[in-house]
């Protein structure tokens, strides 16, 4: 055989015909098929990220978590809690909110929903749900947001300090839990029906 001579077919390991060898149009088009539905079929299963865990704090599986804005996924809980828990602060600071003995009612009782809410979700109790992220996000923003106002007027003030050690904590413990529950993936928690 010199160079100039076409090279031999040649066979795959797997019997299938190698480089060089001729295939029919319906064998191409099935292969071709079949390598577009398994690449197809590969994205769906790994979703990419496209948006920093500085804003949207969820993997790309849980980005029905998140709220689009523009190009992002944003943290929807923050994108809510955030905003009002400013407000709220800023009220307090014009003394528009209730009067500070309510403080250990509001700034305890406020903050349950959100709390029990993440926490179940975390462990999977209970399946996600955008409006009801959406409410119990604003309630525990106006209690944080008097209790931001709290804290910029006393550091040390053991009323904010308590309630979100203890906020915290919960949520913290349930995070971890559910994480222990589903395994180390980064997919979500499959609720019990």
């Amino acid at each position: 055989m010199t160079p100039l001579d076409p090279p031999e077919p040649a066979e795959a390991p797997d019997g299938a015909p190698g480089p060089g060898v001729a295939v029919s149009p319906d064998e191409l088009d099935r292969r071709i098929a079949e390598a577009l539905r398994a690449q197809r079929l590969a994205a769906e299963a790994e979703p990419v990220a496209d948006t920093s865990m500085f804003l949207s704090h969820h993997w790309p599986s849980q980005y029905d978590r998140c709220a689009q804005v523009g190009r992002f996924h944003v943290c929807r809980r923050c994108l809510v809690l955030y905003p009002v828990a400013v407000f709220v602060c800023l009220l307090a600071a014009l003394r528009l909110t209730w009067p500070d003995r309510l403080d250990p009612w509001f700034l305890w009782l406020l903050p349950i929903a959100g709390v029990v809410e993440f926490s179940l979700d975390a462990l999977g109790v209970i399946r996600h749900n955008a409006t009801r992220q959406v409410v119990v996000s604003a309630l525990l923003a106006v209690a944080y947001g008097k209790l931001l106002w709290r804290y910029a007027n006393h550091p040390a003030d053991s009323l904010a300090w308590t309630v979100v050690v203890v906020d915290t904590g919960i949520c913290l413990v349930a995070a971890l839990i559910g994480r222990v529950l589903r395994g180390t993936g980064n997919g979500t928690v499959t609720p019990r029906e």
